[in-house]
Protein backbone atom coordinates (compact mmCIF):
# COMPACT_ATOMS: atom_id res chain seq x y z
CA UNK A 1 0.00 0.00 0.00
CA UNK A 2 0.92 3.28 -0.57
CA UNK A 3 2.44 5.73 2.27
CA UNK A 4 -0.40 7.86 2.12
CA UNK A 5 -3.09 5.23 2.38
CA UNK A 6 -5.68 5.87 5.40
CA UNK A 7 -5.10 3.48 8.28
CA UNK A 8 -8.68 2.36 9.79
CA UNK A 9 -7.50 2.57 13.54
CA UNK A 10 -10.14 1.69 16.33
CA UNK A 11 -9.99 3.07 19.74
CA UNK A 12 -12.94 3.44 22.21
CA UNK A 13 -14.83 6.19 20.40
CA UNK A 14 -13.88 4.92 16.95
CA UNK A 15 -15.17 1.51 17.90
CA UNK A 16 -18.53 2.61 19.51
CA UNK A 17 -19.28 5.03 16.42
CA UNK A 18 -18.63 2.18 13.60
CA UNK A 19 -22.02 1.13 13.77
CA UNK A 20 -22.92 5.19 12.30
CA UNK A 21 -19.82 5.94 10.48
CA UNK A 22 -22.08 6.98 7.43
CA UNK A 23 -22.86 9.90 10.44
CA UNK A 24 -19.76 10.53 12.29
CA UNK A 25 -17.18 13.06 11.54
CA UNK A 26 -15.13 10.49 13.57
CA UNK A 27 -13.79 8.68 10.05
CA UNK A 28 -12.13 10.46 7.16
CA UNK A 29 -13.54 10.36 3.63
CA UNK A 30 -11.61 8.04 2.55
CA UNK A 31 -12.20 5.59 5.92
CA UNK A 32 -15.64 6.10 5.14
CA UNK A 33 -14.87 4.73 1.27
CA UNK A 34 -13.53 1.84 2.48
CA UNK A 35 -16.37 1.11 5.10
CA UNK A 36 -18.99 1.59 2.47
CA UNK A 37 -17.40 -0.83 0.52
CA UNK A 38 -16.78 -3.66 2.90
CA UNK A 39 -20.26 -2.67 3.16
CA UNK A 40 -21.42 -3.40 -0.49
CA UNK A 41 -19.09 -6.44 -0.67
CA UNK A 42 -20.39 -8.10 2.27
CA UNK A 43 -24.34 -7.44 1.62
CA UNK A 44 -23.57 -7.57 -2.37
CA UNK A 45 -24.89 -4.42 -2.95
CA UNK A 46 -26.17 -2.75 -6.10
CA UNK A 47 -24.26 0.29 -6.02
CA UNK A 48 -20.52 -1.48 -5.61
CA UNK A 49 -19.88 0.14 -8.92
CA UNK A 50 -19.95 3.25 -7.79
CA UNK A 51 -18.16 2.87 -4.49
CA UNK A 52 -15.01 1.10 -6.41
CA UNK A 53 -15.18 3.99 -8.83
CA UNK A 54 -14.66 6.36 -5.94
CA UNK A 55 -12.12 4.10 -4.23
CA UNK A 56 -10.34 4.20 -7.30
CA UNK A 57 -9.64 7.77 -6.84
CA UNK A 58 -7.63 7.18 -3.58
CA UNK A 59 -6.53 3.48 -3.90
CA UNK A 60 -4.59 1.30 -6.93
CA UNK A 61 -6.01 -1.59 -8.72
CA UNK A 62 -4.10 -3.83 -5.97
CA UNK A 63 -5.20 -1.81 -3.30
CA UNK A 64 -8.62 -2.71 -3.98
CA UNK A 65 -8.28 -6.50 -4.75
CA UNK A 66 -6.37 -6.50 -1.48
CA UNK A 67 -8.95 -4.84 0.67
CA UNK A 68 -11.33 -6.69 -1.09
CA UNK A 69 -9.75 -10.13 -0.40
CA UNK A 70 -9.36 -8.94 3.27
CA UNK A 71 -13.22 -8.08 3.78
CA UNK A 72 -13.95 -11.10 2.16
CA UNK A 73 -11.72 -13.57 4.68
CA UNK A 74 -12.46 -11.39 7.55
CA UNK A 75 -16.07 -12.41 6.63
CA UNK A 76 -16.20 -15.62 6.46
Amino acid sequence: MRKNSPTLVLNGTSLNRLPYWKHTQVFDHQQKLVLGWAEAVISNSNDWYEIKEKLKEHFTEREIVELTANITLMNT
